[in-house]
């Protein structure tokens, strides 16, 4: 009887860890093979421009918006978008660490490539060939183009930014970031907006929980754990059943 009444317990727990769990779970599983499937869907090439959505993901308020400056010019980054004095640049970077302005041109940094920009904002040429993965950009008492890789290295690079060579020079300038003017600011999410927020972008704010926002993935991290807790009453309780089944025979 005690056996019964400890088997009956630990299924009616199991059934309401499953139906907490299961919410979560359908959520984790469509977003998790929605994203196993990014490119066939053209979940990278579809946007949403729902303000409300928008505005949840954060990209809503230029408030803590920053930038760097280089050349009298503001350059400010969004996911792998590029921004030059509020304008969207036709060319993508892998987030930018930093701008420098060099002679006649200005050097935008991402993490494993240089845009090399003239002073209109205009592609002269892209630089993959360098050091990475580049955590700062700054320039040289003498003019020339310096790039911080992790963790404490540093190189320089010729006149044309082909070739690099490791140096130790304190005398570098490295560029920092800034907090962006509000006209900027406000000229950047227009411009952005207008593209919207990729769907790929959304399924993995899903996936993650950070679209339920700060405590997000602490919920999905729940949903993990209440599975693992729902397959181990799964398998106590047929063990428990199979003892049963097997004591009843015997008797």
């Amino acid at each position: 009887m005690k056996t019964g009444r400890r088997n009956s317990a630990l299924m009616r727990w199991h059934r309401r860890i499953g139906l907490v769990a299961a919410a979560l779970v359908v959520v984790l599983a469509l977003s998790g093979i929605a994203l196993n499937h990014t490119t066939a869907l053209g979940l990278d090439r579809q946007t949403v421009t729902t303000p409300w959505l928008l505005h949840h993901l954060g990209t809503e308020s230029n408030a803590e918006m920053h930038g760097y400056t280089a050349g009298g010019h503001w350059l400010v980054g969004l996911e792998d978008r590029v921004f030059f004095d509020g304008q969207m640049l036709a060319q993508t970077l892998d987030g930018i660490v930093g701008a420098a302005g060099i002679a006649d041109a200005i050097a935008v940094a991402g993490r494993t490539e240089i845009l090399l920009l003239t002073d209109d904002g205009v592609l002269i040429e892209r630089i993959t060939a360098l050091p990475t993965p580049i955590t700062g950009i700054g320039v040289t008492p003498d003019g020339r183009v310096a790039v911080a890789i992790a963790p404490d290295l540093v190189f320089t690079a010729d006149a044309s930014l082909l070739e690099w060579q490791q140096v130790r020079d304190s005398r570098i300038i490295w560029t920092t970031t800034s907090l962006i003017p509000d006209a900027i600011g406000e000229q950047v999410l227009r411009a952005y907006r207008g593209t919207g927020v990729s769907m790929e972008r959304i399924f993995l704010e899903v996936h993650s929980g950070r679209i339920f926002g700060a405590y997000g993935p602490w919920l999905m991290d729940g949903a993990a754990i209440l599975l693992l807790l729902l397959a181990g009453t799964g398998v106590i309780g047929w063990l428990r059943g199979r003892n049963g089944n097997s004591a009843n025979d015997i008797s």
